[in-house]
């Protein structure tokens, strides 16, 4: 489990103890959920689809792998 703060336009993949059917999926985050310095999870938008998804932070394992905004907008 990552405990720090994934960047905009990083790319993460979803955990193998992800409950849902994304498992090992690669994607980026688009969003960062966080209220008094607590983190709660991402928007991601995983490689190949149109739409977001939440993505509780447990579940997300940064790659490295960067992306600018540009790539996106």
């Amino acid at each position: 489990m990552n405990l720090e703060k994934i960047n905009f336009y990083s790319e993460i993949m979803v955990s193998k103890q992800y409950p849902g059917g994304i498992k090992g999926k690669l994607g980026v985050v688009l969003g960062i959920s966080e209220e008094n310095n607590m983190l709660f999870g991402y928007s991601i938008l995983l490689h190949g689809d149109e739409n977001t998804i939440y993505l509780d932070k447990q579940y997300a394992i940064p790659t490295g792998r960067k992306f600018t905004r540009e790539d996106f907008y």
